[in-house]
């Protein structure tokens, strides 16, 4: 009898911790989607929000300028690509403030496909330069942002800093590519 109550406690331990892992999976999906609407729908960006951002524009957000050069696609790299292919953008960063910025990759920058999937970073495609690092009181670099994303009709690169309300973004038509 009592081997019989352990195995039960066992058993219904293991079905909470399962039950419990795929709700917050789907939490998780769930959250990842509606932080992408509320980005869409932020007010507080720098930028106007109905006006639409394209490669060639400059996008100010703080003391940064952010100029989105050009786009391409490519489907060769050190590996494959997990999605479809990679977009790689070539990016100038510019500090007009007077302090140092940080700029990270992984940290300030995102990409979404048009149904509003979360599209991954990536290093695996060779690219020229990276486009983050340590950015002094009027300094700049340029370098390129990598991502493995789904075959879409547009993509929209997102950009935040850290110490700023809101996001700036570019839409990328697939006719940029």
């Amino acid at each position: 009898m009592k081997k019989k109550k352990i195995w039960l406690i066992i058993s219904l331990t293991i079905t909470v911790v399962i039950i419990g892992a795929c709700a917050q999976s789907e939490a998780k999906n769930s959250s990842e989607e509606k932080v992408y609407k509320s980005i869409q729908n932020d007010t507080n960006s720098s930028k106007n929000t109905s006006e639409t951002t394209y490669k060639g524009e400059t996008i100010k957000q703080g003391d940064l300028k952010l100029t989105l050069h050009s786009v391409r696609e490519t489907s060769k790299g050190a590996m494959e690509p997990e999605n479809d292919k990679f977009i790689i953008a070539d990016i100038t960063i510019e500090n007009t403030g007077d302090k140092v910025k940080h700029v990270s990759v992984l940290m300030n920058f995102d990409m979404y496909n048009d149904e509003g999937d979360k599209q991954k970073h990536t290093v695996s495609p060779q690219t020229d330069g990276e486009a983050e690092g340590e950015l002094p009181p009027g300094g700049s670099l340029n370098g390129e942002i990598a991502f493995d994303v789904e075959e879409a009709d547009s993509y929209e690169l997102m950009f935040k800093l850290l110490e700023q309300p809101g996001w700036v973004s570019w839409k990328i038509n697939e006719s940029d590519l």
